[in-house]
């Protein structure tokens, strides 16, 4: 009985721990989250509240929400664009105004975008 009650405990734990807190924050409560956080609670779900308080904070240009939703990529793409579309990548290089992200797309093939001044200039795929 002691084993069974620990084996729902854990599940309990590790249900709670996977749900996301942001999604169910009032405006208000968003204050004093940061932009990075934002970010990466959105890539995987998506979950419209988040988007609003992304919007609201004008994280991107309006014009980038269509290829953001479509997981799309576009010249001129701001790199928090990028990070929304496509999510965080397996590295980044920089030197000077320049950035490679590079995202393993399979276990033999990588994806490499490339910005300048923070804008998408380019990408492999």
């Amino acid at each position: 009985m002691k084993k069974r009650m620990m084996g729902l405990v854990i599940i309990a734990v590790w249900f709670i721990g996977c749900t996301n807190p942001m999604v169910n924050m009032t405006p208000s409560g968003f204050k004093e989250v940061r932009l990075e956080d934002l970010v990466y609670q959105y890539q995987n779900r998506r979950p419209p509240v988040i988007k609003n308080e992304l919007i609201r904070r004008k994280a991107v240009p309006v014009r980038e929400w269509q290829y953001i939703d479509q997981r799309q990529l576009v010249v001129g793409m701001s790199e928090v664009g990028l990070q929304l579309s496509w999510g965080y990548p397996r590295s980044i290089g920089s030197w000077g105004v320049h950035k490679q992200y590079i995202y393993r797309s399979d276990r033999s093939r990588s994806k490499y975008v490339h910005l300048k001044n923070g804008k998408v200039s380019s990408w492999q795929q």
